[in-house]
């Protein structure tokens, strides 16, 4: 029984696969929190360094209106931490809904997120969260240019409705560029 229920699903999903837009590209974030409607900072007063951004990858695999996501980042240490220099990975992956409507794609999506640090200073090895990612991006034949806003959540089975009352306007903005496969 288990094995005809195998082998249906490997013939259900082969194909779908075979039909989902992969799209694999660089990614760059800006590391400090943008708070939407209200500007702290003017562009200028940024320190354009490159501790300030976080750096990676950007997988997505879209089937019809859903999409997956994982989005891999490395931010550098700050230049003043010297020794104690901490070096963070993030791993943010979601699942949620895209919807094309000519050559723009506007998606949202929720899912776990993972943090590794080390170096020096490291102080804890390994971090679990949640995050929730809201884009837009323009396709251009097999190059898409796309924006997200993704916010941070830390994670606590004993308080997860924390993730609903926190403040959802504080998030990272980032920017990909994307290819299709």
């Amino acid at each position: 029984m288990i094995k005809r229920i195998v082998l249906v699903l490997l013939i259900v999903l082969i194909p779908s696969v075979a039909f989902a837009q992969i799209q694999l590209g660089p990614t760059a974030y800006y590391n400090h929190q943008l708070r939407i409607g209200d500007v702290d900072e003017e562009v200028d007063d940024v320190v354009w360094d490159t501790s300030n951004f976080s750096f990676g990858a950007d997988a997505r695999l879209k089937l019809g209106m859903l999409q997956g996501q994982a989005v891999g980042l490395y931010t550098p240490p700050s230049p003043e931490d010297g020794v104690d220099a901490v070096h963070l990975i993030d791993l943010h992956t979601n699942v949620g809904l895209a919807f094309d409507i000519l050559m723009f794609r506007i998606g949202a999506g929720l899912g776990p997120s993972f943090a590794f640090e080390f170096g020096d200073g490291a102080t804890e090895t390994a971090g679990i969260g949640t995050n929730a990612r809201v884009g837009a991006e323009v396709g251009l034949g097999g190059i898409a240019f796309a924006l997200n806003y993704l916010m941070r959540f830390p994670f606590d089975f004993e308080d997860a409705d924390r993730i609903f009352s926190a403040d959802k306007s504080r998030g990272h903005v980032g920017a990909s560029v994307l290819f299709s496969l």
